[in-house]
């Protein structure tokens, strides 16, 4: 019988611990962004305006965007959201999977989540992962790469907000000169 670990080697621990700081700071900084583009603050932004998965605060983003006249880079954030979708899958599996050690094949990730892939399902086996969990090799290269993908989403995060400010500080300008323009 294999038995689910929980000390892990310590570069492991590291990199698995940096991926999940760092993503959380990555969804303080889309929520930011949503809180800018909303023209509040961080408090009344924590108290009036939900959080939901990151996927859904980019159609936010997005919406507002529109709703407000502000042309985002399609092109840009559809890419920017596929990114996150793949890291947000890899993160989820990090926080909510258990780990094991099988000496023939090193640590495994192992998901008892969703249901076996298509090509995996056999007569007279399990579907389902709760009942057959799959184990992952999951190599330091491929932990340490999350952590470089995730740095990037932050980068593109804060290059969003920067990019909505700007958007936001032309409107008022716009506004600014078309009310000078109505009342010399």
């Amino acid at each position: 019988m294999i038995i689910t670990q929980h000390d892990l080697p310590d570069d492991y621990t590291l990199e698995i611990g940096r991926i999940l700081i760092k993503w959380a700071y990555f969804e303080t900084q889309v929520q930011q962004c949503i809180y800018t583009i909303m023209g509040v603050d961080d408090v009344v932004g924590r108290v009036a305006i939900r959080e939901p998965r990151i996927p859904d605060r980019l159609d936010l983003i997005q919406e507002i965007a529109f709703l407000r006249g502000f042309a985002l880079n399609e092109k840009a954030f559809k890419e920017l959201k596929t990114n996150i979708i793949e890291t947000n899958r890899w993160r989820d599996l990090l926080a909510h999977s258990t780990w094991l050690f099988v000496p023939e094949k090193g640590w495994l990730l192992r998901d008892t989540r969703g249901n076996m892939p298509q090509e995996l399902k056999l007569d007279g086996h399990a579907k389902k992962r709760k009942i057959t969990p799959e184990g992952k090799q999951v190599p330091l290269s491929l932990l340490q790469s999350m952590t470089e993908r995730i740095d990037i989403l932050i980068k593109n995060a804060q290059a969003l907000e920067g990019a909505l400010v700007g958007l936001i500080e032309q409107q008022l300008l716009r506004a600014r000169e078309q009310h000078q323009g109505d009342n010399p």
